[in-house]
């Protein structure tokens, strides 16, 4: 079951759309272009610091295109993911937390992505 697509800002003024581009951008890059990989339907993905703008826009682009998400973020966020559809939410700050085999892992954090 797949999600339906956000929908659009109400303003489209020009920092609205660099808040999407930086952040929708390269959370796009990592699922559909880096490696040569392309998130599906029914695939499994993890996002570390879902939280972050480019992890929360992974999330919702990975959930659109149909794949099985799993997320890890600070617990206050645990029930905002699963509310928005993450399979499973795991607190970012543990170590040696077990999702099985992922498709793609995506890493969300303050210093890059990917």
């Amino acid at each position: 079951m797949s999600a339906t697509p956000p929908p659009p800002p109400k303003t489209s003024d020009a920092c609205n759309l660099a808040a999407l581009l930086q952040s929708y951008l390269p959370a796009f890059q990592c699922l559909y272009r880096v490696g040569n990989i392309s998130v599906k339907p029914g695939d499994r993905v993890l996002i570390a610091d879902a939280t972050t703008n480019i992890g929360n826009a992974a999330v919702k682009l990975a959930l659109v295109a149909g794949a099985t998400v799993h997320a890890t973020a600070h617990p206050q966020f645990h029930a905002k993911l699963t509310g928005m559809g993450c399979a499973s939410v795991h607190d970012n700050r543990a170590r040696g937390v077990s999702v099985g085999t992922m498709d793609i892992v995506l890493l969300a954090g303050e210093e890059g992505v990917c």
